[in-house]
């Protein structure tokens, strides 16, 4: 390397990129929390657009269930509707441990912590900053600290006055100080072992627990103390990768300079670094806790070698003060795989809720349903609404039926009536036999649909149906049967004389003698014994039946049409309402599986 930023840069653009990264999925995290509360919003306006539904006594059985269903889901989406701001608002699906990739830095007082601290946070690089290239190209960080000590109780954190971290000092024993850098690493300086306060116990907890690496320091003068492994222990039970840096790893060179002694900070020597190094690596497998080390190189750190090196510019020193490693091994815990798993309770907790939404969930004791149970809920009532709907539709075959059995008789007898008219010599045309069988046929159908779908629907209004659409051709004509009888004729013709005495009459007296002579002729006529009224009968009912049966099964289809449409249109429309949501739930959904 010819430059420190060249050291420096490629960790910087990894902070910077998994800052991105995870603002990036905070942000669709809110998006999606929005657009769920969005999508209850609008369900619960489907449901409020169901109303006018009669759900009196006298109503009937479908109506009552419908309401009853509205009425009953409304409450639940109000379940939902807390449900859902609980989550945002009270647990938050990404909690401010989740936002930023967190390291925990433990180790003994004045093992250098906060110098390493601000040195991660670009401060040497900012202060006394002349010409030369500063990898540190975005703004400082904020400091931060909880500090209850001199009797603060503020459960809040406030800023720190010089924006960095107090060094060369005895820590305060109850102090928690962190900043983040670029949205993306969290640094996190805890206290010294064994004196955090019991009262940021729980703090201290939730930091390890959300802690994506531990950063434990050791001082160079004493590494390896029988606390330090201890406390390492106790922080590989939490199963959180480790790495190990044995600070102020440099020491005092002395030397006479024309008679003068000059004092120099130089690193210690490779051997006393391994040396160092192995003995804490012995102490740590000796243990068991090498199982969670992320690296097994053992950083020896100078940081005075690390700020001597900036103020002049020397790249060699900012190599032997091994902050070059140390950067190289933070970079490798900003990976995608870490950002995956910073980001999995969240993506855990977004399916969870709808999961919850889907299937249904308990709340206070009580278990709430869920969009399919809803779903399941108005496709039962709609189901029974079309059996119902059917139920009438079929209907028609039985009310025609029933229709002609009731009115044959009577159009028998009004038919008996006229036939009795026509014989005495009245003209009864086709119409007024339509007029007579409409009339009958007409009242009796209403009355039979007021009866029969009143039977089945409580709160059924008919309307009387006004005509009919029937066109019998049909009328009156007398029978006639054929009788054949002899027509006789009587007539005077001349004849011959008979005898002598006629003879001579003839013959001198010129007399004519006529005689009388009968002609016989055989006639057939047509003679009128009744009329067709028997056929007639049957002709009209035929007619009749041809033309109301298709009438009936239209009127009753309307009928069944005009009652489930608009509860069949307000299910359907929650149906798709449901549906819709479900699928917009389901795009939602976080892939739970992290890749290995």
């Amino acid at each position: 390397m010819t430059t420190i930023a060249e050291y420096v840069d490629p960790f910087i653009h990894k902070v910077q990129a998994a800052g991105k990264q995870l603002e990036d999925f905070s942000n669709l995290v809110a998006s999606r929390e929005q657009d769920i509360l969005r999508g209850v919003k609008r369900l619960t306006q489907a449901l409020d657009k169901c109303v006018g539904i009669d759900a009196s006594s006298e109503a009937s059985p479908i109506k009552k269930l419908l309401q009853e269903s509205l009425s009953h889901y409304r409450l639940i989406l109000r379940e939902w509707s807390t449900l859902i701001v609980e989550r945002i608002e009270g647990k938050e699906f990404m909690n401010q441990f989740e936002k930023s990739i967190i390291l925990a830095v433990f180790g003994s007082v004045n093992a250098g912590k906060s110098t390493l601290g601000n040195f991660i946070a670009g401060v040497p690089f900012r202060d006394g900053v002349d010409d030369r290239e500063v990898p540190y190209s975005s703004e400082a960080p904020q400091f931060y600290v909880y500090d209850w000590s001199d009797g603060q109780r503020d459960r809040g954190e406030r800023p720190l006055p010089a924006n960095r971290f107090r060094e060369n000092e005895v820590q305060e024993t109850s102090t928690i100080q962190y900043f983040t850098l670029d949205n993306g690493l969290t640094w996190v300086d805890t206290p010294g072992i064994h004196s955090l306060d019991a009262e940021y116990e729980d703090l201290a907890k939730k930091y390890v627990n959300y802690a994506d690496l531990i950063l434990f320091v050791s001082s160079s003068s004493s590494p390896a103390k029988a606390d330090e492994i201890a406390e390492m222990e106790r922080l590989t039970q939490k199963e959180k990768q480790l790495l190990v840096a044995i600070t102020k790893s440099d020491r005092t060179e002395s030397d006479v300079v024309n008679g003068v002694e000059v004092k120099t900070r130089v690193p210690k020597s490779s051997f006393d670094r391994r040396q160092q190094e192995e003995y804490m690596d012995k102490l740590i497998h000796g243990r068991g806790i090498d199982r969670n080390l992320r690296d097994p190189r053992f950083v020896s750190l100078s940081s005075y070698l690390a700020l001597e090196a900036l103020r002049t510019n020397d790249v060699d020193k900012f190599e032997a003060s091994g902050y070059p490693l140390l950067y190289e091994q933070l970079g490798g815990v900003l990976s995608k795989h870490a950002i995956e798993l910073k980001t999995e309770r969240p993506r855990l907790e977004m399916n969870t809720l709808i999961r919850e939404l889907r299937e249904g969930f308990v709340s206070k004791g009580t278990r709430v349903d869920g969009l399919v149970q809803m779903g399941e809920k108005f496709k039962s009532v709609q189901d029974e609404l079309l059996r119902t709907g059917e139920q009438l539709r079929l209907l028609h075959t039985e009310l025609f039926r029933e229709l002609r059995m009731n009115i044959e008789a009577r159009i028998e007898s009004e038919l008996t009536a006229l036939s009795f008219r026509f014989d005495q010599g009245e003209s009864i045309t086709s119409h007024q036999i339509n007029n007579l069988i409409e009339q009958h046929a007409l009242r009796e159908l209403n009355q039979l649909i007021a009866r029969r779908v009143g039977d089945r629907l409580s709160d059924f209004q008919h309307k009387q149906i006004q005509s009919m659409p029937l066109q019998i051709n049909a009328e009156f004509k007398g029978s006639y049967q054929e009788h054949e009888f002899t027509q006789y004729a009587t007539k005077e013709v001349s004849r011959d004389p008979r005898g002598l005495v006629e003879n001579l009459q003839s013959l001198f007296l010129d007399k004519k003698f006529t005689e009388l002579r009968i002609d016989e002729k055989k006639e057939i006529r047509q003679v009128r014994v009744g009329n067709n009224s028997a056929q007639l009968l049957e002709q009209v009912l035929e007619q009749m039946e041809q033309q109301l049966a298709p009438h009936v099964q239209s009127v009753i289809h309307e009928l069944a049409d005009q009652y489930v449409a608009e509860q069949s249109s307000m299910l359907t429309q929650l149906q798709d309402a449901i549906e819709s949501f479900e699928a917009e739930l389901h795009t939602m959904r976080f892939q739970e599986e992290v890749p290995v």
